[in-house]
């Protein structure tokens, strides 16, 4: 028995980027924004951005940066940092290729939430070192969804999403069967949208992942396009060619592009956002 209402209604799935601190007009206007905990923290230009852009209607998540630090940052923390860019929704701390860890930190995080009540949309990210681990972790996010439905349902009341990483493209079958045969009958069953973090490294396969999901899936987030940039790399889908990646910069958040990186990082940012829409 489902829990929640999604809030996604259909149409293309919206795709976000996460720019460098210095180019984030790249990322404006965009109704969805992923953005880091860490950078939250850090930066007062990072948050005065994404905060004029929740005032302006984008729905802003705040991500964990569980992907940059291994494992998320704790769920009072995420709670502080919140209001501080306007946030929509909170990825639940999660940690990297560990399903049992993730499990635990959901439950903990939501045992802590149940004694208020916090006006979020909430992500919800599996994680597994196999295939097997990723199931029993989705299976156990289904079960402490369940236990909040029965204790604290308003707690639940802005909706939920299943947010899916991109590593998980090496099991057999790719992302689209993940997607398939786990991801959408768990969402159907939660009512819970979807949200995929980051673009893989089978960048061309996203085009049937829109064409056959598109409706399903909400929103996609990706740094991918403009950390091809800072090398100069120009993405070309007609080619079917996948360049070689050349991975994201240590100081890619206190990156400058030149002028000609830039263009290439406008470039590259149309041909995601194409893609992910369904578009080429």
């Amino acid at each position: 028995m489902g829990c929640t209402q999604n809030t996604f209604t259909g149409g293309a799935m919206k795709s976000t980027i996460i720019p460098p601190i210095k180019h984030l007009e790249l990322a404006k206007g965009r109704d969805y924004h992923l953005i880091l905990a860490h950078l939250v923290e850090l930066s007062s230009d990072y948050r005065e951005f994404y905060k004029s852009e929740s005032e302006n209607g984008s729905h802003i998540i705040l991500d964990n940066s569980a992907h940059e630090f291994k494992v998320g940052q704790p769920i009072q923390r995420l709670l502080e940092l919140a209001p501080q860019v306007g946030a929509s929704e909170i990825v639940i701390p999660d940690k990297l290729f560990d399903g049992l860890a993730t499990s635990t930190m959901a439950l903990n995080s939501f045992l802590e939430l149940t004694k208020s009540l916090y006006p979020y949309h909430w992500m919800l990210v599996p994680q597994g070192k196999d295939e097997e681990d990723f199931s029993a972790c989705l299976h156990t996010l289904g079960l402490v969804i369940e236990m909040v439905r029965r204790e604290s349902p308003l707690l639940l009341s802005k909706g939920i999403t299943l947010g899916v990483s991109k590593d998980y493209e090496i099991f057999d079958g790719g992302l689209y069967r993940i997607i398939k045969d786990y991801v959408i009958p768990w969402a159907d069953y939660y009512h819970a949208d979807i949200h995929l973090l980051g673009w893989g490294r089978d960048l061309w396969a996203y085009k049937k992942i829109a064409e056959d999901f598109g409706g399903r899936i909400r929103s996609i987030d990706s740094a991918k396009p403009l950390v091809y940039a800072t090398s100069q790399i120009a993405l070309d889908p007609v080619t079917s060619v996948v360049p070689e990646y050349p991975r994201r910069p240590e100081n890619y958040f206190h990156y400058e592009f030149t002028p000609e990186g830039l263009e290439i990082a406008r470039h590259n940012t149309s041909i995601f956002d194409s893609i992910t829409n369904g578009v080429v």
